[in-house]
């Protein structure tokens, strides 16, 4: 029987894979979000099923980095023309077309350029009837006197 190595740890090789195990399938679950438009009742796409049934059908943007492109002073954020009118065209489709921000919805809709869409500002936060009465309590926790 030979001797035990030294510095070699038996525990340490067992978490390590566990953690590559992990991983693994946390890659293989980024993969399967990875893969929209998938296959729905057969050939039919989830984006064809929505452009079947526009009454029925939201379409929620991003405004940041999707519709506005990222620049330098937030400030001078702004949706380019053509995209502006491609967003329009789509609002004159479908049920729903909002836009959903990490800004305020005034800003948003300042951004956009168009007043008839819905916008909801604060990752949605602006819909929670109570956020007013965390903003006190998160203003001291992100300032600690």
């Amino acid at each position: 029987m030979g001797s035990p190595m030294l510095g070699h740890d038996a525990a340490a090789d067992a978490e390590e894979g566990a953690e590559e195990a992990r991983d693994q399938s946390y890659g293989d679950e980024l993969q399967r979000h990875r893969s929209y438009p998938r296959a729905v009742e057969g050939d039919r796409s989830l984006l064809a099923r929505i452009a079947d049934d526009p009454a029925r059908a939201a379409i929620l943007l991003d405004v940041d980095g999707v519709l506005a492109p990222i620049v330098k002073v937030p400030h001078e954020a702004v949706v380019p023309d053509e995209t502006r009118k491609e967003v329009a065209r789509l609002n004159e489709r479908y049920a729903l077309v909002a836009c959903i921000s990490g800004r305020s919805g005034a800003d948003a809709r300042r951004i956009v350029g168009l007043d008839r869409l819905v916008y909801v500002g604060e990752h949605g936060l602006e819909l929670e009837p109570e956020a007013a009465g965390w903003s006190d309590r998160l203003h001291a926790f992100a300032n600690p006197a």
